[in-house]
């Protein structure tokens, strides 16, 4: 799965890789908020998947072992499950 809350990238993955769009998660926010949080991506450069984390032990963690921080994607609101 790709996550993304921008247009042109959500275009430009699809186009390029075929992921198939199943429709839209959750809300979150561009920018932080009261009550958000943010979560980060990484990309694995040996096999393209990305992981998506709220936990700056976990994106730490990853990038050790090979992941490439790619920024904040997103805010979540800390309250959705």
């Amino acid at each position: 799965h790709f996550y993304t809350p921008y247009d042109s990238e959500f275009n430009a993955v699809k186009t390029l890789s075929g992921f198939k769009y199943e429709g839209a998660s959750w809300n979150v926010y561009l920018t932080s908020q009261a009550g958000s949080i943010p979560v980060y991506r990484l990309f694995n450069p040996r096999n393209g998947d990305h992981l998506y984390t709220t936990s700056t032990n976990e994106r730490d963690a990853a990038a050790r072992i090979g992941y490439i921080f790619e920024s904040i994607a997103f805010y979540s609101d800390a309250s959705q499950p």
